[in-house]
């Protein structure tokens, strides 16, 4: 079974090239970042910001993420893709990376938003804002470094990733880039420089 994907992959480049891969890539890595960064966004404004009981905990919660590594989920992932209708979709890649994204960048943005007095969401609340308007129109303008920050990060964990790929994606239309230079190395034995050639002759 998986000669016969490495083969089928293999084919398939050589007739069509790595276009399909590279868009497939760009879909995986940009979903990945927009949802990481909005739900991160608002669960460190609310444990930085706002003032409610067990916030300090729920911060701990979101950190002790990126002590769980990959590896050790794949299993569960496997079966909860699986079940739920997600294998070999966008959605198998784009939520497991989303989510391994989301401690790190609560963690950058709680760290932005502390810096930030509070006397302009004060000033905002004045001017007739709610809290969604002083999230919105005050503070997430103020964070935009930090939102360039998890978005460089999130990117380069996004498209460099293997192990989710090999594992939750067989089709050609959803493949990543990385995926389809794993098969084709497979299928052929071929070096770097090689697939470098067949890359440029299908361009």
């Amino acid at each position: 079974m998986y000669v016969f994907i490495a083969n089928r992959f293999y084919i398939y480049i050589i007739l069509n090239g790595f276009e399909r891969f590279f868009f497939n890539s760009i879909v995986v890595t940009f979903g990945a970042i927009i949802i990481s960064t909005v739900f991160a966004a608002m669960a460190a404004y609310a444990v930085s910001r706002m003032i409610w009981r067990n916030s300090g905990r729920t911060l701990v919660v979101f950190l002790s993420g990126m002590m769980i590594p990959m590896h050790a989920v794949l299993v569960p992932l496997l079966i909860i893709m699986t079940r739920t209708n997600l294998y070999d979709t966008y959605w198998a890649l784009i939520l497991p990376y989303a989510a391994f994204a989301l401690p790190m960048a609560v963690y950058v943005f709680a760290g932005f938003f502390g810096t930030l007095p509070r006397e302009l969401e004060e000033a905002a609340c004045i001017d007739g804002y709610n809290i969604y308007g002083v999230f919105m129109k005050v503070m997430l303008p103020l964070i935009r470094p930090a939102v360039a920050t998890v978005a460089i990060f999130t990117y380069l964990s996004c498209w460099n990733e293997l192990m989710f790929a090999i594992s939750f994606i067989k089709e050609i239309r959803v493949a990543n880039i990385e995926l389809a230079a794993y098969f084709v190395i497979s299928a052929e034995g071929m070096s770097i420089k090689r697939i470098g050639i067949l890359f440029k002759t299908n361009a």
